[in-house]
C-alpha cells in the first residue's frame, strides 16, 4: 500500500498545527516530522505534543526526519536522543544521513565507519520497532543505486533501508532503472518535481512519477509517497500537488488488505 504524506520542512516556517492543517485539508494520510525545525532532538514534550496532535486529527506520523549524520556524532543530538524523539513522537522509522562524503570519493575507512555505527544505531531501533531508513542524498555514501546496495549490503539489517527520490540531473530512463535496481531495499519517497534546478508543477512530471510509484508499488509493502519542495512554498501549489499525487494514486491497483 502507498500512503500519501507530507514532508513538514516544506513549511518549516509554520507552526506544526498549520502543518497538520495542510495535510488534513488535502486528504493526505499522513506527515514526516523534521528534527531540524518542528520536533528537535531531545525536546521529548514538544514530540509527544505533535505526535497526539498528528493522530488526534486522524493523521499519522509517517517518520521522524532527523538530520543526524550517522558515523559523525552530532554535538547536542546524540542518536539516543534523536531515538528518544522517535518514541516520543510515535515514528515508526527514523530517516538518517549516510555520513557526509559522496561514495565515490570516500575511503574505505568511512565506509567502514558509517556501516559499523548504522549497526549499532539500527540495533537500538530496532528493540523499540523503529527502523532506520537512509537519505537518497548527493554528498552522503547514499547517492546512487549502487551506493546503496553496497552500503545495506556492508551494514545487513533487516530494519535499515533507504529512502528515494529523483536526482535531476539524470534522464528519465537512467532514474526509472536505478530505482528498479533498489525498490526492494526503498522504504519511502520523497516526492517532487523539478526542471533546470526550478521547483515545478508536479503536475509537470506526472508521467513521470506515474511510473516511480508502479514500481514502489509492486513491492506489495507500505510505504510513504512525501510532499516535498512545493513552488514558492505555497499551501496552495502544496494543495495542487496533493491533488496531482492522490490522482496518480487512484489509477493504480491497490492490494486488499
Amino acid at each position: 500500500m502507498i500512503y500519501t504524506g507530507l514532508v513538514s520542512v516544506t513549511f518549516r516556517t509554520l507552526p506544526a498545527e498549520e502543518v497538520i492543517r495542510l495535510a488534513y485539508s488535502a486528504g493526505l494520510t499522513g506527515i514526516e516530522w523534521s528534527g531540524d525545525t518542528h520536533v528537535p532532538a531531545g525536546k521529548l514534550v514538544r514530540a509527544r505534543n505533535v505526535g497526539n496532535a498528528t493522530r488526534d486529527a486522524g493523521l499519522k506520523v509517517a517518520a521522524y526526519g532527523s538530520y543526524y549524520k550517522v558515523g559523525y556524532e552530532t554535538p547536542g543530538a546524540p542518536f539516543d536522543a534523536v531515538l528518544e524523539t522517535a518514541l516520543a513522537l510515535g515514528a515508526p522509522e527514523i530517516r538518517v544521513f549516510a555520513g557526509d562524503s559522496g561514495s565515490k570519493v570516500a575511503r574505505e575507512h568511512i565506509w567502514r565507519r558509517v556501516a559499523t555505527e548504522t549497526q549499532r544505531i539500527a540495533d537500538k531501533a530496532r528493540s523499540q520497532g523503529i527502523s532506520i531508513s537512509f537519505e537518497f542524498q548527493a554528498n552522503t555514501l547514499n547517492d546512487s543505486p549502487k551506493a546503496s546496495l553496497q552500503l545495506l549490503e556492508s551494514i545487513d539489517r533487516e530494519n535499515v533501508f533507504t529512502y528515494w527520490q529523483p536526482d535531476a540531473r539524470l534522464l528519465h530512463d537512467e532514474l526509472l532503472q536505478g530505482l528498479e535496481e533498489v525498490v526492494d531495499h526503498v522504504s519511502n519517497m520523497h516526492v517532487f518535481h523539478w526542471a533546470k534546478g526550478r521547483r515545478m508543477a508536479l503536475s509537470d512530471g506526472e508521467k513521470d512519477w506515474r511510473h516511480y510509484l508502479s514500481k514502489l508499488w509492486r513491492t506489495k509493502r507500505d510505504h510513504y509517497a512525501l510532499i516535498e519542495f512545493v513552488q514558492d512554498d505555497l499551501p496552495s501549489k502544496f494543495e495542487r500537488d496533493a491533488e496531482t499525487l492522490l490522482g496518480i494514486l487512484e489509477t493504480l491497483p491497490h492490494r486488499k488488505d
